[in-house]
């Protein structure tokens, strides 16, 4: 019985963890060469998500983030850049970050070599670790 009750408890814990990574990957969407997650009622600048959990950047040239986009019909206000999600973009050469961003992720522009010009907003109060590691100045 004991036995039985732990395979029923696994099934369970299982499907609703499948749900949570259907939900987290449909939640996310590119709005104008731009990826986005969302939660509640923001959004999070993020990577592209590719097959078999990996993720990447690709973004280039000349990046303005918006305030707010609108996806689904619904106005999201743009308040992160995630962990990771510039990373790697080699060929980004400047972003421009609007005074609703507050939070800058883990990594968020590692390794951003031609990343030149960068305009962070005094809206922004906290920057992670790694944020600019290995960019040329």
């Amino acid at each position: 019985m004991k036995q039985k009750s732990i395979s029923i408890l696994l099934v369970l814990l299982m499907n609703m963890l499948a749900n949570v990574a259907l939900a987290y990957e449909t939640d996310d969407a590119k709005i104008e060469s731009i990826y986005y997650r969302f939660s509640g009622d923001k959004a999070i600048v993020t990577y592209q998500k590719i097959e078999n959990g990996n993720y990447s950047s690709d973004y280039s040239g000349v990046v303005v983030i918006p305030e707010s986009v609108i996806h689904d019909g619904k106005t999201y206000s743009v308040t992160s850049i995630d962990n990771h999600a510039f990373d790697r973009s080699s060929n980004l050469t400047s972003l421009t970050i609007p005074n609703s961003v507050t939070n800058i992720g883990k990594s968020a522009f590692q390794s951003c070599v031609s990343l030149t010009i960068i305009n962070i907003p005094n809206s922004v109060t906290n920057i992670k670790d790694y944020t600019f590691q290995g960019c040329v100045d």
